[in-house]
């Protein structure tokens, strides 16, 4: 993504073509215990054919550890072969941080096939099939892919509620689709941003802490969020998000810039990169 601050102090978040990495961790509770984390590292490329309605990204999920370690149960184990069907994933973004269309789609079909059969003949059992079935249905149905990634974590935080136009300090309210339902309806979410002075202790420049803070008002779903910034070319650099469903039960998430390949930009462009 990009922002661009012109001169009335309009902060605008819209896609620009880049790379780059995320460490992600997300953490399920129970009460206040943590009842199960999952790490592992994102890739997200939005591509240089931007297409007009939107913007096309290819997100690529590695190293996907369970508490610490590789999947070592039956379950987690048979989830993360599922789930490697689904990547690298291909689709388009529209303006309000909404996936329209899978791209490729065929090519994920032949990939799952693949692996498909070699869950067949490794695992027994009613429970394990059964599994391996229903992730055949939604792999090859784009319209269940698609509402599965609106529901996937990640997504949720990095395209839903970054999108839009801000000003400095002000609280702008919007409607966003509330995920994990199972009816769909808009929750009012509260974005803010915020900016900080921060003083350098090396050259006494100061310059600006920039966040943007969000925060849903609904009593179905608790949702709460702050991305940080990069205060030399406000490029996105981390985010901890909060989920609170139906007041019982929370997910944490949280990603951090690992690694980024971004576009040289030209000074006078005045443009910085948040992808």
């Amino acid at each position: 993504m990009e922002s661009l601050i012109n001169q009335e102090k309009i902060f605008v978040l819209h896609p620009k073509p880049g790379n780059k990495t995320f460490e992600v961790t997300h953490r399920q509770f129970s009460g206040d215990w943590v009842d199960k984390t999952i790490q592992y590292e994102l890739e997200v490329s939005l591509l240089n054919n931007v297409n007009q309605n939107g913007f096309v990204y290819v997100i690529d999920r590695k190293n996907l550890l369970i508490d610490g370690s590789a999947p070592d149960t039956v379950f987690d184990q048979l989830a993360c072969d599922c789930g490697n069907a689904l990547f690298p994933m291909k689709f388009l973004v529209n303006s309000l941080g909404e996936i329209e269309q899978i791209f490729e789609h065929q090519q994920m079909v032949e990939r799952w096939e693949i692996i498909k059969n070699k869950l067949i003949n490794y695992y027994e059992g009613d429970t394990a099939l059964d599994y391996i079935k229903l992730s055949d249905s939604n792999i090859r149905n784009t319209g269940v892919l698609k509402k599965m990634m609106q529901n996937h974590l990640f997504v949720y935080f990095f395209f839903k509620p970054l999108y839009g136009f801000y000003q400095d300090n002000k609280t702008v309210t919007k409607w966003k689709p509330a995920p994990f339902m199972d009816f769909s309806f808009d929750i009012p979410m509260k974005q803010t941003l915020v900016k900080r002075k921060k003083e350098n202790n090396d050259t006494d420049e100061i310059s600006d802490d920039v966040f943007i803070e969000i925060q849903s008002d609904s009593d179905v779903i608790a949702i709460n969020g702050v991305y940080t910034f990069n205060p030399k070319d406000n490029s996105l650099v981390s985010c901890e998000g909060t989920m609170l469903l139906e007041g019982k039960k929370e997910i944490k998430l949280t990603f951090m810039t690992k690694q980024e390949k971004l576009p040289a930009i030209a000074p006078e462009q005045k443009v910085m990169s948040i992808v």
